[in-house]
């Protein structure tokens, strides 16, 4: 007896069609990670801030950015912005690049006016469609009322002869009331009759001065590659925030020899054709003292 209600019980089970439950997607809150921030703030100094946002869940429309003094006494904010996903399609001003790639991006006028220098906390979080805060990240940015760096002094030599074998050193020295790690590059522009001629930058080296930052440029006959004559070096030190040094000018001469023609192989006679023409070669080498860069062309002139 006992078995015919177990296998009438097992029976019933089977024919039964039950309801699985649905597997729950494995859904994640956002995280928000710095894409595009300022090392450093001047006062009344555009930037353009963005974050990326990695969701599973549905992406917010906009990240919210609170900006705190620091300490953090009160959670008053000095500035509320918002950052955009849109290529700036609805917010045209927003900079941001392409839309819906997961990096949200606003432009920011930092007009605190502080004549100290001060951190403040840079707050990024998103909120659902609740008003709940989902995800948050913060970075402390430092903000400077900052002066541009100054050229304290420059190594260049009087003239660069042409050929000149191994390099020759032109050395900048660069300092910043703001600290040598505000200092950014060095730029060389080569002016002659007002006009730029050549711009290149400079290599930062170690500086035995702990408020010196040393710039150079070690160049070799090359440098004179269709220049000859007299011109003026224009260097100029930028910082991080931008702001550019006055500009520190040292004249040089520049020499360039002209090029020399060797081993001249040509047919010391042809054979003037009955009819149709006839093709032979001439074939001459060349060198510049201040490398084949310098040589323009070589024409042949029959006579």
């Amino acid at each position: 007896m006992r078995h015919a209600i177990f296998l009438f019980c097992l029976a019933l089970l089977l024919s039964c069609d039950r309801e699985l439950p649905n597997p729950v997607p494995d859904q994640s809150a956002p995280v928000i990670t710095a894409h595009h921030l300022p090392v450093i703030l001047n006062p009344n100094k555009e930037y353009t801030l963005s974050v990326k946002v990695q969701s599973d869940v549905p992406v917010p429309d906009s990240v919210a950015l609170n900006v705190y003094l620091e300490p953090l006494k009160a959670r008053i904010p000095v500035m509320h912005l918002a950052l955009y996903d849109d290529g700036a399609a609805v917010h045209p001003q927003d900079d941001d690049i392409v839309a819906h790639d997961g990096i949200y991006t606003q432009k920011m006028l930092w007009n605190i006016a502080m004549n100290l220098n001060q951190n403040y906390i840079f707050r990024f979080y998103t909120v659902d469609v609740n008003g709940e805060e989902t995800a948050d990240f913060s970075e402390t940015i430092p903000s400077i009322s900052n002066t541009p760096p100054y050229i304290n002094s420059v190594t260049v030599p009087d003239t660069l002869p042409s050929g000149f074998e191994g390099t020759k050193l032109i050395q900048v020295s660069v300092g910043d009331s703001n600290g040598v790690e505000d200092i950014q590059a060095v730029t060389l522009q080569i002016v002659r009759n007002d006009k730029v001629i050549v711009e290149t930058g400079l290599e930062p080296q170690s500086s035995p001065a702990p408020d010196m930052r040393i710039f150079v440029l070690n160049v070799d006959s090359t440098f004179a590659t269709g220049m000859k004559g007299q011109y003026e070096l224009q260097f100029i030190a930028v910082d991080r925030s931008g702001a550019v040094s006055e500009a520190v000018r040292k004249p040089v001469f520049i020499e360039n020899g002209p090029p020399v023609l060797h081993d001249l192989e040509a047919p010391l006679q042809i054979q003037r054709p009955a009819a149709d023409m006839i093709t032979f070669y001439i074939t001459v080498g060349v060198r510049d003292p201040q490398s084949f860069k310098d040589i323009k062309n070589v024409k042949m002139i029959w006579q």
